[in-house]
């Protein structure tokens, strides 16, 4: 808008010369009056000047009125100064009311004239356009703008000119007619209308945004405009089902229109039935690319113009993605026992309202890429027969199968999108319908023959196997193919357990059942005993082993020629299979002797014995007294020796030996050798030792060595004999000056003791005499120190056991 035009004054100036300031005197009236300017155009708040002059006359008056009514007075805001030849009227500020027709009129005594001019103002300020507010329409409304203006002046001075979303300013200071011109036919702008309303009529987004109205006359013009939004209309609905397969293409388009252009936001239903945004989904398009199972769902769009406080929502969309190469069948297959259940599941990622049917053993196509509805399908499997129908829905399951219903399960799955059929196959195992029987009989029997049956899908082949024992382990018999086996002739190694194995072979999976086994009994014939050693020491462990020829089913027994029948448990283990094994642990003394293993079973029996066992006296021994003997001098004493083992044990007592006698050296051999050779001393051979009126070289270590051919053993025991006197030294003792005496403590035991000898002091008590430990208490070139009483301790620390000597005055 323009807000002040310069003013334009334009003055006439008339110069007079002498000659006509004299006539002006004279009488003669104005003529030729004129002012500066015609018209002129200015701005509210703007000022104006004008000029009137007049040729001719003198003492001429002006005077100015204006719009003919009003005469202008000098003075506020209008200044008036005027002279005999012309005059100036200044407008100060001018307002609405300033603007029309000025009359300046000259006159003096001989007469006037006059000259007129005229004010106009832009339309700017005088202006209008409605509605005036944002107009909001839906599609399809009508509505009539307007542009109005109360410029003074003619009204037909006005032209009008409309713009829609002018990408540049038409006005101002384009406003002129011809700039107008100029832009339109650039194709800068659009023009619309050229009358003061402009009517939209059945509008849609295209209708919607700026509207100018330029007003313009000879003064100026004025830019007045309108927004005209359209809310958000759907020009087509996305279609309510898209049918597609995985890695195909699919784009749903929101065909929305408004204006201002709208936002898109689309939306996919959830597992909860709620629909919720698709993150980064803001685009008339959602387009899916090398489509996946995801995609399927339920999606709209929501079309919103912030602006309008306005959105509009699409209708549901479903997205269908075809079965084909989307079944599986889980498990794709099952091997299953007979009268068991088993179900296959059968998935598809398509969707959605897919559709699940289970035929048997079809043997052609079912269709070819069909699409059509679920009961159509059904009727035309219905008509086929090559095929059963055996289940609807996802999941099949069969009960209490047997061999008759092995075989391929076809899942077909449908949906509006397309068909896809995957397979599954059930394979029975097999189970024997009848068992080989048993036999009991003795060798060279000719053509007996076993057999048996099974069921299974696909049918069984059959071999056979055999054991010692029912639980096996059982080894292929070769060259055994087929439901019978012929035994041909009958020996001991006959004997078994024979069984047929039914089996099937399915991708390299064996499944396979035994029958029950056959019984083939043949009579005992030999038996065959050994032992793993005939001497065993105390400790060791000692295993008999027992089997027969004949069998199977052999019944063992084991007795002992002293304990009688042997029975499982505590120190004994019996094992027994095809063949017996007794083990004897921790073996005793007791244990030696024989062995007898009896056999037995329903074609006969038999037993053998062992060699006779002999069992080691080590750790089957004992020493009495086992505890150490204190003797005194002159007492007796039976020392025993004794044993479990055996059954022929050697005794051997040695006293104080001087190297050990057992063990190793516990043989009878070695012990003569050491005898002979007088390194040992051996002081018995019997179970007893007597010992009579001992003294101290009765004391010391007794060894009782007891063996025969499985070992020996060494025990002892220890006597120890308490101190005695032999000899006790003499009351008194006599000797002079310078003469030698020697008294002798003579003691014994075992061990050998301890001596100290003591003198009575003066005050008549017995002191140790220091440094005499010794037997015999010396004294040698006597003085009179030596005269007094003595005695001697013996002692035997180890028995806490001292006796004193008599007393020895020495004179």
């Amino acid at each position: 808008m323009l807000k002040g035009l310069l003013s334009i004054a334009v003055t006439v100036l008339v110069t007079l010369t002498y000659n006509e300031v004299k006539s002006a005197i004279s009488t003669n009236p104005p003529f030729n009056v004129m002012v500066s300017v015609s018209s002129t155009t200015v701005s509210f708040g703007d000022n104006v000047t004008f000029t009137c002059s007049a040729e001719g006359g003198s003492e001429n008056n002006f005077t100015w009125t204006h719009n003919n009514m009003v005469q202008i007075s000098d003075g506020g805001r209008f200044m008036i100064e005027s002279t005999s030849s012309n005059s100036t009227l200044t407008v100060t500020d001018v307002i609405v009311t300033d603007f029309g027709t000025y009359i300046c009129q000259v006159s003096n005594l001989a007469g006037s004239d006059s000259a007129n001019l005229t004010i106009t103002t832009s339309p700017e300020g005088f202006s209008t356009i409605s509605p005036v507010n944002n107009i909001t329409l839906d599609r399809g409304n009508d509505i009539t703008l307007e542009c109005n203006t109360t410029t003074p002046g003619p009204p037909s001075n006005n032209k009008y000119n409309w713009f829609h979303n002018a990408t540049q300013s038409v006005c101002c200071p384009f406003g002129q007619d011809a700039n107008i011109t100029e832009l339109l036919q650039q194709n800068t702008v659009s023009r619309v209308g050229m009358s003061s309303d402009l009517e939209l009529t059945s509008v849609n987004a295209s209708h919607g945004g700026t509207y100018e109205c330029i007003i313009s006359n000879d003064a100026g013009s004025e830019a007045l405009s309108t927004s005209v939004f359209i809310r958000p209309y759907f020009v087509e609905q996305p279609p309510d089902n898209v049918y597609t397969e995985v890695d195909g293409n699919v784009t749903l388009y929101c065909n929305a229109e408004s204006y201002p252009y709208p936002s898109f936001q689309w939306e996919k239903r959830n597992d909860a039935g709620v629909f919720v945004s698709i993150s980064g989904e803001t685009s008339r398009y959602l387009m899916f690319s090398s489509v996946t199972t995801d995609v399927i769902g339920e999606y709209r769009c929501i079309v919103t113009v912030d602006e309008l406080d306005s959105s509009i929502t699409s209708n549901v969309t479903a997205v269908h993605v075809s079965p084909q190469n989307l079944v599986t069948v889980e498990p794709s297959m099952i091997i299953s026992e007979p009268s068991s259940d088993v179900t296959f599941t059968c998935n598809t990622t398509a969707g959605p309202n897919s559709k699940f049917v289970w035929l048997y053993n079809a043997t052609s196509v079912i269709c070819d890429d069909c699409i059509e509805t679920f009961e159509d399908f059904l009727s035309r499997v219905g008509n086929l027969t090559n095929m059963t129908l055996v289940g609807i829905g996802p999941v099949l399951t069969l009960r209490n199968i047997d061999s008759s219903v092995g075989g391929t399960y076809h899942c077909a799955v449908i949906n509006e999108a397309g068909f896809d059929i995957e397979t599954a196959s059930l394979y029975i195992t097999p189970t024997i319908v009848t068992h080989p029987m048993s036999v009991v009989t003795p060798t060279r029997i000719p053509n007996i023959v076993l057999s048996c049956m099974a069921n299974s899908f696909p049918d069984p082949e059959y071999r056979w196997e055999k054991s010692s024992t029912n639980e096996g382990p059982y080894t292929k018999i070769a060259n055994s193919e087929g439901s019978t086996y012929a035994l041909g002739t009958i020996f001991h190694s006959t004997n078994g357990y024979y069984r047929c194995i039914a089996y099937t072979s399915v991708s390299n999976i064996i499944n396979e059942t035994a029958s029950n086994p056959a019984v083939v009994t043949v009579d005992i014939g030999r038996v065959i005993i050994s032992v793993s050693s005939t001497t065993v020491s105390g400790g060791d462990n000692v295993t008999f082993t027992c089997s027969a020829e004949g069998g199977p089913d052999n019944i063992f027994t084991w007795t002992h020629s002293i304990m009688g029948q042997i029975s499982d448990g505590g120190r004994f283990i019996i094992e027994s299979t095809f063949f017996s094994r007794l083990t004897v642990t921790d073996v005793i003394g007791a244990d030696f002797g024989t062995y007898t293993c009896m056999v037995m079973n329903l074609a006969g029996s038999g037993n053998a014995i062992t060699e006779p066992i002999t069992t080691s006296p080590e750790g089957f021994s004992a020493i009495s007294p086992v505890n150490n003997i204190t003797l005194d001098r002159g007492n007796d004493i039976t020392l025993n020796c004794t044993t479990t083992a055996g059954p022929i044990n050697k005794y051997s007592w040695f006293h104080n030996a001087t190297q050990s006698v057992c063990c190793p050296f516990g043989q009878d051999a070695n012990i003569t050798e050491l005898v002979e050779q007088r390194t040992v001393s051996r002081v018995g051979m019997n179970s007893d030792l007597e010992l009579t009126s001992v003294n101290a070289s009765h004391g010391g270590i007794y060894e009782c060595i007891l063996s025969n051919d499985a070992g020996s053993e060494a025990l002892s025991t220890s006597v120890f004999i308490r101190p005695y006197f032999a000899e006790q030294p003499p009351d008194n003792v006599y000797t002079e000056v310078d003469g030698n005496v020697t008294l002798d403590c003579n003691a014994e035991s075992y061990p050998y003791p301890s001596f100290q000898w003591e003198k009575k002091n003066d005050a008549g008590v017995f002191a140790l005499i220091s440094g005499e430990t010794g037997r015999y208490l010396m004294f040698s070139s006597v003085t009179t120190d030596v005269i007094g009483e003595y005695r001697c301790i013996v002692t035997v620390d180890e028995l806490d056991s001292s006796i004193t000597s008599n007393i020895t005055a020495v004179h």
